[in-house]
């Protein structure tokens, strides 16, 4: 039945998306955000919903970075780099996390400069590709985003300290 049917390949020479970064973070990808030392990630509230503070809690919720400015869109698959200015987001609302006054809160604002920490790790020097099973620390100022035990919240604090570790875990694993 296909003895007369032909068959054309066109192949792209510049892939867009290389398999080598495949464990790299990027920009848009859904994860969950873990404090290690409280192995609790970013959640809601005991009632599903969206608390002000960042409160981190056993049922996750799935969290995006976002460039501090936003071009048209993430098409480009943009490569988190340590030492990068990102804004995290709830995907598909308009929530983002947001220094308000050294606690860490969620805001229903737009993607703009005040909403931006910058994301590091101790592994890899500036400007390097930062993957999946990297240990990173938000910053803002001299500040980093800190697990407060006590109050079981978030909030930024002077002091570095193993309470400012998180782990990305992606939401689809490969």
């Amino acid at each position: 039945q296909l003895n007369n049917v032909k068959s054309y390949v066109f192949a792209k020479k510049d892939y867009e998306f290389p398999p080598k970064h495949g464990n790299s973070i990027f920009y848009g990808d859904r994860f969950v955000l873990t404090n290690i030392t409280a192995n609790k990630s970013i959640g809601l509230t005991k009632e599903g919903k969206i608390q002000a503070s960042g409160t981190l809690t056993t049922d996750p919720i799935f969290v995006q970075f976002l460039p501090k400015e936003v071009t048209r869109s993430l098409d480009q698959y943009l490569i988190v780099k340590n030492g990068d200015e990102v804004v995290l987001n709830i995907p598909q609302t308009g929530y983002v996390l947001k220094d308000v006054g050294g606690k860490v809160s969620w805001v229903l604002e737009l993607n703009n400069s005040n909403n931006a920490f910058r994301i590091f790790t101790n592994a890899k020097g500036i400007g390097e590709i930062l993957d999946y099973q990297d240990k990173i620390f938000l910053t803002s100022g001299n500040s980093s985003i800190s697990y407060n035990q006590d109050f079981e919240n978030l909030e930024l604090s002077s002091e570095s300290s193993e309470n400012s570790l998180f782990k990305i875990t992606p939401k689809i694993r490969v």
